[in-house]
C-alpha cells in the first residue's frame, strides 16, 4: 500500500465514491476498512455532505441508515473544535479553495496528519501547483492499492 500518514481526514467524496458504488470505491472500501493501522477523521461539515449527497441520489430513509451504520462502526473521529475552524478558516480566507476543502485540509492539518480527496479537481490542484500546502495532500485515484476485485 501507498506509504500514507498514521492519521488521515478525509473528504466526503472519499466515502460518497464508496457509497455510491463508484470504481474508486472499491478502493475506498478497501483503505478504510481493511486498514487497521490508520486513524480516519472526517468534519461535521463532510457527514453533512455525506448524508445530504446520498439523501438526493438515493432516498432519505437510505442516507440515514448509511450515516448511522457509518457512525456505529467507529471507522471515523469526528472533529468539531474551534481550533479546526481557525484553520478552516485561515485556509479559506487564503486559498481560492471550497469551505469544504478547506475543512479538510484544516482538518488535517489539526490532527498533524495528512488529507485524502477521491481525485484532482480544477480549483484544488491549481492551488496546489500555485504554491504547495503545508500539509500532505493524497488522492484515492492516485494511491497504489491492492484490492480484489470483488470487495
Amino acid at each position: 500500500m501507498s506509504n500514507l500518514p498514521n492519521k488521515i481526514s478525509i473528504d466526503s467524496s472519499v466515502l460518497l465514491s464508496y457509497y455510491l458504488g463508484e470504481e474508486l470505491g472499491k478502493k475506498a472500501k478497501f483503505l478504510l476498512f481493511q486498514n487497521i493501522d490508520t486513524k480516519f477523521y472526517i468534519t461535521l461539515n463532510g457527514l453533512t455532505e455525506i448524508f445530504y449527497i446520498l439523501c438526493r441520489n438515493l432516498d432519505f430513509q437510505i442516507a440515514k441508515n448509511k450515516l448511522d451504520t457509518l457512525l456505529n462502526t467507529n471507522i471515523l473521529q469526528i472533529e468539531s473544535s474551534t481550533d479546526l475552524v481557525s484553520f478552516a478558516g485561515t485556509y479559506k480566507c487564503t486559498r481560492a479553495i471550497s469551505l469544504s476543502d478547506s475543512f479538510v485540509i484544516g482538518l488535517a492539518k489539526f490532527i498533524k496528519g495528512a488529507a485524502l480527496f477521491v481525485k484532482k479537481e480544477d480549483e484544488l490542484d491549481r492551488e496546489i501547483n500555485k504554491t504547495p500546502f503545508d500539509v500532505q495532500i493524497f488522492f484515492l485515484e492516485d494511491l497504489n492499492i491492492e484490492y480484489e476485485i470483488g470487495e
